[in-house]
């Protein structure tokens, strides 16, 4: 971190900002300063920070153009593909919101959370079976949110485990 007689980099204002956002509360002053760190420097981790900032304030809107921009500047970002679709999602933009869990997926064939979201958003679309495949497939992957709700017959719908 940068002594008061030093410039603050875009790097120094990253880190205070990610270390905030690990607490509840902090999102404003987290969106000032990665909004600091991108008047020095345009930095992909900025911009999701910032996205994910935004979806805690509640602005799902906001929240998917910083993460498009956040992927424009690392394509390869599988949690910004993952986090813009569930913004969408909660927009109810189901069928992009799968194909944004759908990049996830391709850039990490392990990311259990996004077979989670890509289940979730086919069940809303009343695609019951793929859902069930996809939460599956989460559960494989260590997923133990997802195997808790497939296996509560209190839930809105059950799958078999094999």
């Amino acid at each position: 971190m940068a002594s008061s007689t030093q410039a603050k980099t875009a790097d120094d204002f990253l880190t205070e900002a990610e270390a905030l956002l690990a607490k509840k509360g902090n999102e404003q002053e987290v969106i000032r300063l990665l909004n600091q760190a991108r008047a020095i420097h345009q930095s992909g981790k900025a911009y999701f920070y910032r996205g994910i900032a935004k979806y805690a304030l509640g602005d799902k809107e906001g929240a998917i153009p910083d993460y498009s921009q956040s992927i424009a500047i690392n394509p390869h970002n599988a949690k910004a593909y993952n986090n813009r679709g569930v913004a969408k999602a909660k927009l109810e933009d189901y069928q992009r919101a799968i194909a944004d869990y759908n990049v996830a997926i391709a850039i990490n064939p392990l990311f259990e959370e996004a077979y989670s979201n890509r289940g979730n958003a086919k069940f809303d679309l009343g695609a019951k079976r793929s859902a069930c495949c996809n939460n599956k497939q989460a559960v494989s992957l260590g997923n133990k949110s997802t195997a808790q709700w497939l296996q509560s017959k209190d839930g809105a719908w059950y799958c078999d485990m094999p």
